[in-house]
């Protein structure tokens, strides 16, 4: 047992060593790394763990779903990008870049798990934490709108302007 507590902590040891000499570059222009699958890993486990059980109350619901646009166009869109609209320029500087939210792999989130990502962010992705601006009610709509993104021919505000 002792054996392994050693053997433990000399892993933690250098672990911290690896981290405290500066090697691993945290800059946005260096390509991905071998620790991207980890993190990755470790952000979706999270995400599960924290997000609410709940359902959106405003799925189906046009009038919230518009609202959740106009929302996403003013707070998400310079990112994420929306149908027949590229991300701004400076989106391109992103690293991990800000996914596209039609994607299957966004659409498999819960609402829960999408409500909580937009409410609190991702530390060291460039996703803010919007819960301090917007209010619960917001986000859910915005969470209704996003859902949309997948099937943007089922709602026709869903274009470029």
């Amino acid at each position: 047992m002792i054996r392994l507590i050693l053997f433990l902590l000399t892993l933690v040891g250098l672990a911290a060593g690896v981290a405290a000499s500066g090697w691993i570059s945290v800059s946005a222009l260096t390509p991905t790394d071998r620790l991207d699958p980890l993190l990755s890993f470790a952000s979706h486990r999270s995400i599960a763990h924290h997000a609410p059980g709940k359902r959106n109350d405003f799925a189906g619901d046009r009038a919230r779903i518009a609202q959740g646009e106009a929302i996403f166009r003013h707070d998400c869109a310079a990112c994420h990008g929306a149908p027949g609209m590229a991300p701004h320029r400076f989106a391109r500087g992103l690293n991990p870049p800000a996914p596209d939210l039609a994607r299957a792999e966004t659409q498999r989130l819960s609402d829960g798990e999408l409500f909580w990502v937009i409410c609190n962010g991702v530390r060291a992705t460039g996703m803010p934490a919007f819960g301090a601006e917007h209010t619960e009610e917001d986000i859910w709509e915005l969470t209704a709108f996003i859902r949309q993104l997948a099937r943007p021919n089922r709602l026709d505000s869903v274009v470029a302007r």
